[in-house]
């Protein structure tokens, strides 16, 4: 009997060594886990302000962090991280008129990374992800400030915003990969570097 209770707690520890060495295994190939860090730059376009005549403006500039911090929740891994972004746009009118646009957005994101590639792909990380933080717009126009008439279309004014994105990463590297995200929060596209620490 003795021996039998021996045998028998030998076999379930190293069936839990096996296990939890597994496991590490399974995180260390996995592109995207607790402990990550993964800093994104890059720009993104596809929202509009309803601007009028010809437009000068610049891609969304934006920045985003996610840390991964829980493993194995279902068959993917969580993060948790946020994002800044930037865009200006202007359009002059009658000849010496200009409107000008600003907008800046801050926020949180939380991101859920697919792990059932990461056997076949270490490198590949596909995502989605939901944002929540504020839109800051910034409006002038000197049409009504040079008259010192009150503007109908102020557009100063702050709001909050939530969103759902997909998205996914390829890194070339430990340390080093780029990045693409379709959704409704920042922009509807945007794709840029990321960095890996």
């Amino acid at each position: 009997m003795r021996t039998l209770l021996t045998t028998l707690f030998f076999t379930v520890l190293s069936m839990h060594g096996f296990a939890a060495n597994k496991k590490k295994k399974s995180s260390d190939n996995e592109p995207f886990h607790k402990g990550s860090n993964s800093l994104g730059i890059g720009l993104g376009g596809g929202v509009d302000y309803g601007y009028y005549g010809p437009v000068d403006a610049i891609p969304m500039l934006l920045v985003s962090f996610d840390h991964g911090i829980v493993d194995h929740l279902g068959p993917g891994n969580l993060g948790v991280g946020g994002f800044v972004g930037f865009r200006t746009a202007s359009s002059t009118y009658f000849t010496n008129y200009k409107a000008s646009w600003t907008t800046f957005m801050i926020g949180v994101r939380g991101t859920w990374h697919l792990t059932l590639l990461a056997d076949k792909n270490s490198k590949f990380d596909p995502y989605g992800g939901v944002t929540a933080g504020l839109r800051i717009n910034g409006y002038k126009n000197t049409y009504y400030s040079n008259n010192q008439l009150i503007d109908p279309y102020n557009y100063n004014h702050v709001n909050p915003i939530t969103g759902v994105f997909v998205g996914a990463k390829y890194n070339f590297s430990k340390n080093f990969g780029v990045f693409a995200e379709a959704g409704y929060d920042i922009s509807v596209l945007r794709g840029g570097l990321c960095i890996n620490f």
